[in-house]
């Protein structure tokens, strides 16, 4: 298929970047499936020009309006989303803070030293500090190990725990400032009946968030306490219990040996030093305080953040055919349940978690959201995205799954919405997921980007299933395996095997003899199980 010249420019400089998160300003903003901004950059720069809307009706991190508000692009930018905590993140994101803000941002360091002394430990008659607690918590409470700092600095492990350590990690005291909310219960998030937001945390460190908290709620100027939430926000889930690797960082999960304890002072320390340090780069880079109210309001370089579900944003929050340019990450199913994880956050902030709303699948008997659900909002939110966008606009959405038939429920709502498929480009991810080690075979690593335009389609051929389509899906992955020689599973399905199924009209006939695509693969390519790998014979 021919592909225009500006979208091919664009898909080449994706291959040759290495995808990255990592940012002075990112760095300061953990989220759930956070997705590359050079990614995203390249996206602005290639698909849209000076003055032209950028769009994402599922904000999430904010990567997509954020980058549309930097300053090179002079680009308008709008993002949606149903919860308090993305906003908050965005927007606190991109304040302005003066140098006098600065230095009072600093003095918090010194304000929080005090709560080091509920981490003070003893070794051979010398005061440390103590960095990290590793400990089980079953059959019971064992402390197998404490990681020091003396006041030069000099790190010393400390082997056996005394009862004062023991006392010190366990005292319950009144916690202020933090509301101990009920979890609701779900399995599928390691949430069980009667837990609280306070079992996920050791007694010491959620009381320390507690004082935390009480300094920053009694700051008098708005940007430095705006500064120092958005900060506080970032340390939470550092400051739970986490498994020794710190691999349970997003999840509710907690482990019950082998468990890690992290010093919530020095967290809140490092998140300051690190926050400082971005500030100028934000400055240099990106606008700041540049979030208007609504539409009529928006112009260059500014934008707006609607919190609503994009299933029921309306004219009067967006006019129809004004947006130049969509890129999202809508929800992946029932693989991030995003509103029930942000029940880490909702005892320390109150932010408003809006579960009714959320395009999501789960077996929480208070949600009850199936499959059908699912499918019916995405429907719903696709048809408000298509009239938003204008005609012959570009919409470029990330997301993975094997399921074929979700894939073809999928297309039939984009074809249904006006919106036509062109292509889709793997998006690489050097780190590993346990899953990935685990079973790469049927694991989808990376990231898939798709391409969509907004356009009539009429008189779309519909091809009937027929047995020959695999050698001409093998000659399509020939190009693949000659730079590679072996490939990953997703990188078959990303840069070959939707596009074929899609543009030969094969997808629904196929998704009706097959359940997953790794049925398709395994059918024409070669798994070597030494490398992790498919190759062509």
């Amino acid at each position: 298929m021919k592909i225009e010249k500006k979208l091919k420019n664009c898909i080449d400089e994706i291959i040759s970047l290495k995808a990255t998160n990592k940012s002075p300003l990112y760095n300061n903003m953990l989220y759930w499936s956070q997705k590359p901004f050079n990614i995203c950059s390249c996206l602005i720069k290639y698909l849209s020009k000076e003055g032209d809307v950028i769009f994402d009706p599922f904000l999430g991190s904010g990567v997509t309006v954020i980058e549309s508000l930097n300053k090179c692009y002079k680009r308008k930018a709008i993002g949606v989303d149903i919860n308090d905590l993305p906003i908050f993140l965005c927007k606190s994101s991109l304040i302005s803070v003066s140098e006098n803000e600065r230095y009072e941002i600093a003095k918090y360091k010194e304000k929080v030293e005090y709560l080091n002394k509920l981490y003070e430990t003893t070794i051979e008659n010398e005061k440390y500090v103590i960095k990290k607690t590793y400990f089980n918590l079953q059959p019971k409470l064992e402390i197998t190990s404490i990681e020091c700092i003396n006041r030069n600095n000099k790190v010393i492990n400390k082997q056996i725990a005394d009862d004062t350590d023991y006392k010190k990690m366990q005292k319950t005291n009144h916690v202020n400032y933090i509301d101990n909310i009920d979890l609701i219960e779900d399995s599928r998030v390691a949430v069980k009946s009667g837990e609280k937001i306070s079992d996920k945390f050791t007694p010491r460190n959620f009381y320390i968030l507690g004082e935390i908290k009480g300094l920053v709620e009694n700051e008098k100027n708005s940007t430095v306490k705006q500064a120092l939430l958005f900060i506080y926000t970032s340390i939470i889930h550092k400051s739970k219990i986490l498994d020794y690797k710190m691999g349970s960082q997003w999840a509710l999960w907690i482990p019950k040996v082998n468990c890690l304890e992290r010093n919530v002072v020095l967290l809140f320390i490092e998140a300051i030093d690190k926050y400082l340090k971005s500030l100028d780069h934000i400055k240099d880079n990106y606008n700041t305080d540049c979030f208007v109210s609504k539409f009529s309001k928006l112009d260059i370089s500014k934008g707006l953040i609607i919190k609503k579900p994009i299933q029921h944003v309306s004219c009067d929050d967006i006019p129809d055919d004004c947006v130049d340019l969509v890129i999202t990450d809508p929800p992946y199913l029932s693989q991030v349940p995003y509103s029930e994880y942000m029940q880490l956050y909702k005892g320390f902030l109150t932010n408003d978690i809006d579960f009714e709303n959320e395009i999501v699948i789960t077996n929480n008997h208070l949600l009850k959201k199936s499959y059908d659900n699912y499918i019916n909002d995405l429907k719903l939110s696709f048809e408000v995205v298509s009239r938003k966008l204008k005609n012959d606009a570009y919409m470029c959405m990330y997301f993975h799954d094997s399921s074929l038939q979700f894939w073809n429920d999928l297309f039939e709502i984009m074809n249904t919405s006006g919106l036509h498929f062109i292509t889709a480009v793997h998006i690489d991810k050097k780190q590993k997921t346990l899953k990935k080690i685990l079973d790469p075979k049927k694991t989808m690593n990376g990231e898939s980007l798709l391409f969509f335009k907004k356009e009539s389609i009429k008189n779309r051929k519909q091809n009937t299933y027929n047995d020959n389509y695999r050698e001409e899906l093998k000659k399509s992955a020939i190009a693949i395996f000659k730079k590679n020689k072996r490939v990953s599973t997703s990188e078959i399905f990303d840069n070959v095997l939707l596009s074929y199924l899609v543009h030969n009209n094969l997808l629904d006939s196929v998704s009706k003899q097959y359940k997953d695509f790794i049925d398709i693969i395994q059918e024409i390519f070669v798994w070597e199980e030494s490398v992790g790998l498919w190759s062509i014979n």
